[in-house]
C-alpha cells in the first residue's frame, strides 16, 4: 500500500477517534489538545482536526462549562469555589465561567444546598456538643467549595420558620 493512502487512512481513523471522544461527552479545548498529544498526532493534523471540530461545533466551552457547573453542583454538591478551580484547571476563560454560574445556579438553590449539607452533617454526629457539630458541619461545607460568608448567612437564617428545612 502506498504511503499516501496509508497516511490518509490513518488520518481518517484518528479523526474518527477524536470525533468519538468529543461526541461521547462535552469536552473543552484543553482536553481535546491533551488527547491529541496522547495520540502523537502531527502538528498539521492537530491544526486540521481543531479547525474541523470548531467549524462543526464539536467543542464548545460555553456548553462544557454549563455542563460542569450543573453536574458538579447538582450531583456532587460542590460550591462555586471548587467548581471554579476545576474549570480554571481546564483553562476556561473567566468570562465563560462567570456566565455559566449566572445561568446554571440560582441563589436560592445554592443556599438550599448549603442548608441541606449543614443538616446532613449535623445529624451525623448526634452525641457531640452543638458547637462541635456546627464546627464540623461548617468545615465540611467549606471543603465542598462554598464561601464562608454565604454559609454563615444561611446558618443564621436556619432558625427562621419561613425557610424550608429538610
Amino acid at each position: 500500500m502506498p504511503k499516501t493512502i496509508k497516511k490518509e487512512l490513518n488520518t481518517n481513523d484518528n479523526l474518527k477517534k477524536i470525533l468519538h471522544y468529543c461526541a461521547y461527552q462535552e469536552r473543552c479545548w484543553a482536553e481535546v489538545r491533551n488527547k491529541m498529544n496522547e495520540m502523537n498526532l502531527s502538528t498539521s493534523e492537530k491544526d486540521t482536526f481543531l479547525y474541523y471540530l470548531n467549524e462543526n461545533n464539536y467543542v464548545n466551552e460555553h456548553r462544557y462549562s454549563s455542563a460542569i457547573v450543573r453536574g458538579k453542583f447538582n450531583q456532587k454538591k460542590w460550591g462555586r469555589l471548587k467548581i471554579q478551580f476545576e474549570l480554571r484547571a481546564k483553562q476556561i476563560p473567566e468570562t465563560i465561567i462567570k456566565q455559566a454560574f449566572e445561568e446554571d445556579i440560582t441563589t436560592q438553590a445554592y443556599e438550599q444546598t448549603i442548608e441541606q449539607l449543614y443538616h446532613q452533617k449535623i445529624n451525623e454526629c448526634p452525641h457531640a456538643t452543638a458547637i462541635v457539630r456546627k464546627d464540623k458541619a461548617i468545615k465540611y461545607i467549606l471543603s465542598k467549595g462554598f464561601e464562608y460568608p454565604i454559609i454563615e448567612s444561611v446558618i443564621k437564617n436556619i432558625g427562621n420558620p419561613q425557610l424550608r428545612l429538610y
